[in-house]
């Protein structure tokens, strides 16, 4: 039958259109991320809120896999004088890195604490880890550690080049801890607020 196209065809289509999509939105978030045009007013921000609404955003990805989030947050105020919506940004990807890079039926845990001066935020899976020789190069754009399980859930490679990016234009730091067969921990070292 002329003019018909096979179902395969079309999901096929989706899928690609799905992931050009993904790779244009992010492109974007890092071009923001980088512009020094781009304003990133700081205000003073309970990192409490921003974990819970970053991982909110997160819970029909997590309950899909059947995956737990779990929160290690302190009872008193972190608070620390950032833009939300690129803290919200860097945790996000983080979070959903997690969630995708992770078996079904496993734990994230989302852990704030202060140390010195400094709020330091980690996230924390039960993946497959990063080996050692690969994790120097984890931040930099389109880079994956494993390219074929990174087509099959959708990732673009530049998640955690945005995470570098806008924790460098919060005037923090991010880090990696990992253990292959065991899992990752990100973490992500913010200058707390100065009491008023």
């Amino acid at each position: 039958m002329q003019g018909f196209v096979p179902e395969r065809f079309l999901q096929a289509i989706l899928r690609h259109a799905l992931r050009l999509q993904r790779l244009a939105e992010d492109l974007t978030t890092l071009a923001q991320a980088e512009s020094l045009k781009q304003n990133f007013e700081p205000v003073q921000t309970d990192l409490r809120a921003v974990c819970r609404d970053s991982a909110g955003s997160l819970e029909g990805a997590a309950h899909a896999k059947g995956m737990t989030l779990r929160f290690q947050l302190p009872e008193e105020k972190v608070v620390v004088d950032v833009s939300p919506r690129a803290l919200d940004h860097a945790l996000t990807n983080l979070i959903g890195n997690a969630i995708k890079y992770s078996p079904e039926k496993t734990t994230v845990t989302i852990r704030l604490r202060e140390d010195r001066d400094n709020a330091v935020l980690e996230v924390e899976d039960q993946g497959p880890g990063i080996p050692a020789h690969l994790r120097q190069r984890i931040f930099e754009r389109f880079y994956r550690v494993d390219k074929a399980r990174s087509r099959e859930v959708g990732g673009t490679g530049l998640g955690l080049s945005i995470v570098k990016h806008f924790t460098a234009r919060m005037g923090g730091v991010v880090g990696v801890e990992s253990e292959p067969g065991v899992g990752t921990t990100f973490r992500v070292e913010l200058p707390l607020a100065l009491e008023e």
